[in-house]
């Protein structure tokens, strides 16, 4: 035990940032002011910019020939979500965080190919997963709340893969019959 004590103390900032181990009541005030302070800005510059943000994420090409800044607009999203996932890695963890953003998105791309259905129900996917995760973790005594969140993305994830599945594959047939 002596052993491998001091080991996990040389790395207790890894298993912060992987797992966010501490509770709420650990974290310094600053960290609260900067995520109360963060999202109006972040929110207001996506807001302003989401034509050519729209139209670089989609076709950057396409926005480079129509005279769009590409490079700037590339740079200030990418610094967006750099601090939206450092803020999110110091409060829930990296994993949580990374769970958050990529599972919704690949749901709502499986069933949605327009970009605008596809951001709202992301989110949606996002506060959904987030809140049943919650729900499990009281209802399953000592289980983490991070790790169901995680779960629960992930089955949100795999039924709708399954539901794309079966919805172009009637699209198909639809258009089979048709011919």
């Amino acid at each position: 035990l002596f052993a491998v004590v001091p080991h996990i103390l040389k790395h207790w900032f890894i298993l912060w940032y992987l797992f966010a181990t501490s509770t709420i009541i650990c974290l310094r005030r600053h960290v609260f002011g900067i995520r109360r302070r963060l999202p109006n800005p972040i929110s207001l510059i996506a807001f302003l910019w989401s034509v050519e943000i729209f139209s670089i994420t989609f076709d950057p090409v396409f926005s480079k020939s129509t005279g769009t800044k590409t490079n700037l607009i590339n740079v200030i999203l990418s610094i967006l979500t750099s601090l939206v996932v450092v803020i999110g890695m110091k409060l829930m963890g990296a994993l949580l965080i990374t769970s958050l953003i990529i599972f919704p998105t690949l749901s709502a791309r499986q069933l949605f190919k327009t970009f605008k259905k596809v951001t709202i129900f992301a989110m949606v996917f996002s506060v959904v997963s987030f809140i049943l995760g919650l729900l499990l973790a009281c209802i399953i005594d000592r289980m983490p709340i991070g790790s169901s969140i995680v779960i629960v993305s992930f089955i949100v994830c795999i039924i709708t893969f399954i539901v794309g599945k079966i919805i172009n594959m009637r699209k198909n047939k639809e258009k089979v019959e048709e011919k």
